[in-house]
């Protein structure tokens, strides 16, 4: 195996995945743009409209998500960065017929037997958590900002 396959493979294994059967109902599909045309041609779903770091980013579902063209054309359509998540062919078929054709479909489990190494919804609540509460951080740096 060649390092750039290693690397790739390792950075696999931490990419975050999307599983239909654990977050099918946390998927909230943005109104702000259309990406019907782009999720057709590179097996793509938008996921969620996110706020890191007070910039609003799109949690894109993507069967690739190393693939940078169809990153850098959901960013330009949508105006938002992008964080690609793992996702299946068949889930991401599912989403695209749930979603925007309004098909009435129950999940059905993924063809591929995937370890969900990050709960990505569940890191993000937590994140949000964090963001909109930091008492922690005050309690933490009070010692360094104190006059004696």
């Amino acid at each position: 195996m060649s390092p750039s396959s290693r690397a790739q493979t390792n950075l696999q294994n931490q990419m975050p995945v999307f599983d239909l059967q654990v977050h099918h109902s946390k998927v909230s599909v943005p109104t702000e743009f259309d990406i019907r045309d782009l999720s057709k041609k590179y097996h793509v779903f938008p996921l969620k409209v996110i706020v890191q770091n007070d910039r609003r980013k799109v949690l894109l579902a993507m069967r690739n998500p190393f693939d940078q063209v169809a990153v850098r054309d959901v960013e330009f359509r949508s105006g938002m960065s992008v964080v690609p998540v793992q996702a299946d062919e068949k889930d991401i078929q599912w989403l695209v017929q749930v979603h925007y054709y309004g098909r009435k479909l129950s999940p059905s489990p993924s063809t591929e037997e995937r370890e969900v190494s990050h709960d990505v919804f569940a890191q993000l609540e937590m994140t949000t958590d964090a963001q909109k509460a930091p008492e922690w951080l005050d309690a933490t740096l009070k010692p360094f900002y104190t006059e004696e």
